[in-house]
């Protein structure tokens, strides 16, 4: 995918959103990412440093936890999550951490352990208020 843009990565994102899983199963449409193709197009903006990685790679995770299709592991796109992170701030940077925490919850792993630091922060301070609920999902 090398010299897309953003724009045609979220197209690629879009176009995949519900092709991946989209099958009719005793009548009842069931959606989810293909995500090999969409987890692609993210490390190649990932790579690229582009700014809007740290937008896209978040909305792809988010969309994975709000369908909760069986099939979706979104592992690497975790892990591109925790390479765009460091360089983030602010509400970007709470929403990024989230999208390392939901996934873990999805995994199996208890809300309060996924969230420790997040909660740990906000509820020290370290997190300016205004951005402190976000960790509290």
């Amino acid at each position: 995918m090398e010299g897309d843009t953003p724009v045609t990565i979220w197209r690629v994102m879009a176009s995949r959103a519900s092709s991946g899983h989209d099958q009719r199963e005793m009548g009842t449409p069931v959606s989810g990412y293909d995500l090999p193709p969409v987890t692609t197009a993210l490390e190649t903006v990932v790579q690229a440093c582009d700014p809007l990685a740290a937008r896209l790679v978040p909305a792809a995770i988010e969309q994975i936890v709000v369908d909760e299709h069986p099939d979706d592991h979104p592992a690497r796109l975790s892990d591109l999550d925790s390479e765009v992170v460091p360089s983030q701030t602010g509400l970007l940077r709470i929403r990024l951490e989230c999208c390392l925490a939901d996934p873990a919850v999805r995994a199996g792993q208890s809300p309060e352990e996924s969230y420790a630091d997040l909660d740990r922060r906000a509820l020290g301070g370290r997190i300016p208020e205004r951005f402190a609920v976000w960790s509290a999902r």
